[in-house]
């Protein structure tokens, strides 16, 4: 999580591979308003392949609406990136970030709309190869990809489609423009909204008269390395046939997520924190599993009064940190504080869903991970624990380490080890 508006937040080769492009579009900006300004579209991303038929004929993943946000020249690419702490060393290509809007399912797999930034590096428009990047913890609706400007959102973005790989960023449900709030850490529906931008991506490109290859890299910070670790599960397992995982590469992800609860409850992480994510985690799962009958269940006087309307999205996260206590004793009943370091088996399951995304599943993708021994957040042991899950499955999984930066220095760090990382794939 960053929190936006506030003082508190919470190489391998030096050419660029031109991965499928044409030639550098390294030219000012003109004015001129991308491939294409808003359009609307009920057009399914139709395909003869059988793989995600159903899902199609569900209408999942249909591009429904897309606006141009930003037309960007290398120049002002590089400026965008270092003024956000992201290294602009490989930026090669001027970038057009769009929104999209598209159809996905909620948590009971009814249909529901999300949106999403998709990025396009300038002058590129044949078989360009795709990287998912999925976003950290965001509080605010409007610090999504596809509804923020703040460099730290857009960077990672703008990174891979500088570089020339067309970039998706999903927002995640009740996010950026999609309605309701948002089910924060349940990986089911961060799969779904990755896998469904996707199909959206193809369908956007198609009409924009980009070609895109089937090759899918995949990557996520944080919170986002689930999604990351989900969608390319999915993907190896043929979820859509018209996609093939091509590479993966999640950054610093609490992977023992049931574990890291009961730490964040019990101390072991840095309190302020600790009590927002297990705040948020609270509110987001009596949503969709039910946790308690009322929030003083929950939340001791007076946060109990409030704390669900402060994680409705309409709240930045610079409001969230002054409306809240300093630790999780501060804000939690004991009973809550119990059940956080002794889930119950219902709560059990629904954090299970997460702690399982590193097992029981393989790919012959090329998988690196990236951690920071020094992150104050998230411990380095948690990626030492998903590479490990990943190598008993057969996966050939390799754990980078950072070293001593913390969690948030960690995104900013990896963005460019991740690029040169898919570049070297993707040869």
């Amino acid at each position: 999580m960053k929190v936006h508006g506030s003082a508190a937040c919470y190489v391998f080769f030096a050419f660029c591979l031109t991965v499928g492009c044409g030639a550098e579009a390294d030219r000012p900006n003109t004015g001129e308003t991308g491939r294409l300004g808003t359009i609307e579209s009920n057009q399914a991303s139709g395909s003869s392949d059988d793989s995600g038929e159903r899902d199609r004929q569900r209408g999942r993943g249909s591009l429904l609406q897309s606006s141009l946000l930003r037309s960007l020249s290398a120049a002002e690419v590089r400026d965008n990136l270092s003024s956000a702490g992201f290294d602009e060393t490989e930026v090669r290509y001027g970038t057009d970030l769009y929104r999209v809007v598209y159809a996905t399912i909620d948590p009971e797999g009814q249909p529901l709309t999300a949106s999403g930034l998709v990025a396009l590096p300038r002058g590129c428009d044949q078989d360009l190869k795709l990287v998912s990047f999925a976003h950290g913890t965001e509080i605010f609706k409007e610090d999504a990809p596809s509804t923020s400007e703040d460099g730290w959102v857009t960077g990672p973005a703008l990174t891979y489609a500088s570089a020339g790989f067309a970039a998706v960023a999903p927002d995640y449900l009740g996010l950026g423009v999609g309605p309701g709030t948002h089910p924060w850490m349940h990986l089911p529906t961060e799969t779904s909204a990755s896998l469904d931008l996707l199909r959206a991506a193809r369908s956007f490109a198609r009409l924009h008269g980009v070609t895109l290859g089937r090759s899918v890299f995949v990557t996520g910070f944080s919170q986002g390395s689930f999604a990351a670790l989900g969608l390319a599960r999915a993907l190896a397992q043929r979820a859509d046939g018209r996609f093939r995982l091509a590479g993966l590469s999640p950054i610093s992800g609490p992977y023992q997520w049931t574990a890291w609860v009961r730490a964040a409850a019990t101390g072991a992480i840095a309190p302020k924190a600790a009590m927002i994510y297990l705040a948020y985690l609270s509110v987001a799962y009596d949503r969709v599993f039910g946790l308690y009958e009322k929030p003083s269940e929950f939340f001791l006087s007076p946060y109990d009064a409030f704390i669900e309307d402060l994680f409705d999205g309409t709240h930045p996260g610079s409001e969230v940190v002054q409306r809240t206590p300093a630790s999780p004793a501060e804000l939690f009943t004991p009973s809550a504080l119990a059940r956080f370091a002794d889930p119950d088996p219902p709560f059990a399951r629904a954090l299970g869903q997460v702690d399982a995304v590193c097992t029981g599943w393989s790919t012959h993708a090329p998988t690196q991970l990236f951690a920071a021994s020094g992150d104050e957040e998230v411990p380095f042991s948690n990626s030492q624990h998903c590479a490990s899950e990943l190598r008993a499955s057969g996966v050939r999984a390799r754990l980078v380490d950072l070293g001593d930066v913390d969690h948030l220095g960690s995104n900013r760090l990896a963005a460019v080890r991740v690029l040169r990382f898919f570049m070297e794939v993707a040869e």
